[in-house]
């Protein structure tokens, strides 16, 4: 119930609070759009103004990259035989009790769209030449369910890989379990152009092996997944400026499951690299960043692990990030000491300013890192217990710009009788909420104000 009135909530007309810094702006972008466009950057770095001509040839050149002109004729009559084969292909599982009516209901559900995807760009401002980034929209393809599908189904064997870690916390906890030497050499490489480069055939070799080797004691379902990313796969069709796109290369980079996609297939290279390169202590991959620790400094087994990775499939071409004792990986800034790793959070120059403030590990050992996490896990637990003993119930709810704090409260008292009835004792309900400051339009004033 309580959930429920604020879906539902319809806003009242409000007149907009833009300033006369805000109007000037506008009016601005109103008068000089043949000229320039607002662009959201990659790795969060806010809005950039670009020139639209560059715009327009930046965009160009990534559709090219993985994308063919196509036509409206052709996108119809595609649209139609791929669903019927695909709708053939749901019904005749569900009559093999591979998957039951409720997925069937869920995988056909936009079966009756017909809107290809969108595409756009994000600024790389951290890249020198600064570059785009292709995001492919298929949120309003037929084919969205599926890979929504597929994104749940294949969790769990993306995260049995032992070589993958989700977040930089893994990286933490395996440092902390490490003892290494002084000629201990740390190391970080990078894909070049991960998501175009991907070879199809190569890609669906691998990928098959992995799920039939998950999922070996049920191999009808292991097919059926495999026939669904070739589903997925073969029709992506995006419009963009009034013209149809066939995404025909690799893997589509707004696709909501091409990051499993990437975990899964390279997969095989961790394993490839950790038995070709003996040179290699350790080895952990986030999609296409790696993360490595080698025997010794020498520059010549970080050369040699770059060229084994080079030569796992030729379309996919690594770079040598950082190498030595202090590398970058995810948001961590690591060092290595007298046997002891110092960490703390790593910042870009370009975006320290926009960063939230956290906890930082400068300058402490391993063991003393270990203490930290288990005193902080300490900790954590004696609030639950706190909480649990207090009787207190959290209600979380999203907060925009169109549902404000008032309105909650309201519904929030409106509805608290229910609430109360599953607790043992009184509680009385408290809003609390943080609106963060709009940094963007701040640092605006203040640098490009004339």
């Amino acid at each position: 119930m309580l959930r429920s009135e604020p879906h539902g909530h319809v806003p009242s007309a409000k007149n907009k609070n833009f300033d006369f810094v805000d109007r000037a702006a506008r009016k601005w972008l109103v008068r000089h759009k043949e000229d320039v466009a607002v662009v959201d950057a990659d790795k969060n770095l806010g809005d950039v103004l670009i020139s639209r001509v560059w715009l327009k040839t930046e965009c160009l050149r990534l559709l090219h990259e993985a994308a063919r002109v196509s036509t409206i004729d052709e996108f119809l009559r595609e649209s139609a035989v791929f669903k019927c084969w695909f709708e053939s292909f749901i019904w005749q599982s569900f009559y093999s009790g591979i998957v039951c009516r409720q997925q069937v209901d869920f995988l056909l559900q936009d079966l009756g769209a017909n809107k290809a995807g969108t595409f756009r760009i994000r600024i790389k401002l951290h890249k020198d030449p600064v570059v785009g980034r292709p995001i492919f929209n298929l949120g309003k393809s037929w084919l969205a369910p599926a890979a929504a599908f597929l994104v749940e189904t294949l969790k769990p064997a993306a995260t049995s890989l032992s070589y993958v870690v989700q977040s930089s916390v893994e990286i933490l906890d395996l440092l902390s379990e490490l003892r290494v030497t002084e000629s201990t050499c740390l190391a970080t490489f990078d894909i070049s152009n991960l998501y175009p480069s991907v070879d199809r055939t190569h890609f669906m070799t691998c990928l098959a092996r992995r799920i039939r080797t998950f999922w070996a004691a049920k191999a009808s379902f292991a097919s059926f997944l495999i026939t669904l990313v070739e589903f997925v796969l073969g029709f992506q069709f995006i419009n963009h400026s009034d013209q149809i796109w066939r995404v025909d290369k690799g893997l589509p980079t707004g696709l909501s499951a091409s990051v499993i996609f990437a975990n899964l297939y390279l997969a095989d290279l961790d394993e490839f690299v950790l038995n070709e390169c003996g040179c290699v202590l350790t080895w952990r991959r986030y999609i296409d960043d790696a993360f490595a620790l080698l025997h010794s400094l020498s520059e010549s087994d970080v050369k040699f692990v770059q060229q084994q990775l080079d030569k796992w499939h030729p379309a996919i071409q690594w770079e040598v990030s950082f190498s030595g004792k202090r590398v970058v990986f995810l948001d961590l800034d690591i060092s290595l000491a007298q046997g002891q790793f110092a960490i703390q959070t790593y910042r870009k120059p370009q975006n320290a300013y926009l960063y939230i403030p956290r906890l930082q590990l400068r300058g402490f050992s391993v063991a003393e890192c270990s203490q930290l996490i288990e005193k902080t896990l300490q900790k954590l637990s004696l609030r639950k217990q706190k909480v649990r003993q207090e009787n207190k119930f959290f209600f979380r709810q999203t907060y925009t710009s169109t549902l404000n704090a008032r309105w909650i409260q309201h519904a929030l008292s409106r509805n608290w009788h229910v609430v109360q009835s599953t607790l043992k004792k009184p509680a009385k309900p408290v809003l609390s909420f943080r609106v963060q400051k709009n940094i963007f339009r701040m640092d605006f004033c203040r640098n490009w104000l004339f």
